[in-house]
């Protein structure tokens, strides 16, 4: 009669998809499986062999600029501390911090004349014309850094760009007037040698 349902119990007792059972019985017990590797394409063979080369060139670029850089930072006093891309020469009371990349090398700490002693070495060394920038936080900080390398002598006229953690970069005419503030606050210049400085007041 139209509208009757099953009865309970009638669909408990239709029989069960084998395939359905083997499925849950695998679900239900646990089971160690090997499964084969797949093979790499030789694209990713070439790709892994390439990325080898890679590190081990750059690794030997590092260890070749420690070379270079131990000819600024001379002496029992320096430490050289190397790891990674990065390479440290600390003495008491200094440390500048140099890190390697690919198209880039960086130099931060003090003393200054040490950092600007190294970036110079380092720049007669690369093979290929290299410009320099200022990486730091703000436009306050980058101005303080490079008047600390405009009292150590460095033209900061050199400077082709600031660039702040902000994602903000300064370059051309806005770059030129920092520039120019920047060395109006140049103390006198130092007497050459054998010139004696005028006696002060009192």
């Amino acid at each position: 009669m139209a509208g009757q349902g099953p009865k309970p119990g009638e669909d408990d007792k239709k029989p069960q998809d084998p395939a359905l059972v083997a499925a849950s019985a695998q679900v239900q017990n646990p089971k160690l499986v090997l499964r084969s590797v797949p093979e790499e394409s030789e694209e990713e063979k070439r790709k892994k062999e390439s990325n080898k080369l890679l590190d081990q060139k750059r690794k030997q670029r590092i260890s070749d600029l420690a070379q270079l850089f131990k000819t600024v930072f001379a002496g029992p006093e320096w430490t050289e501390d190397h790891h990674g891309g990065i390479l440290e020469f600390n003495s008491a009371g200094n440390n500048v911090k140099i890190i390697v990349k690919d198209d880039e090398v960086s130099f931060s700490g003090k003393p200054i004349e040490k950092v600007i002693q190294a970036a110079q070495a380092y720049e007669k060394h690369a093979q290929v014309e290299m410009i320099y920038e200022v990486d730091a936080k703000d436009i306050n900080s980058a101005k303080d850094f490079m008047l600390g390398l405009q009292k150590a002598n460095f033209d900061i006229s050199k400077i082709s760009a600031i660039n702040c953690s902000n994602g903000t970069k300064i370059e051309k005419a806005e770059l030129e007037a920092i520039v120019t503030e920047l060395k109006a606050k140049l103390p006198p210049e130092a007497p050459k040698k054998g010139v004696s400085p005028a006696p002060g007041p009192g």
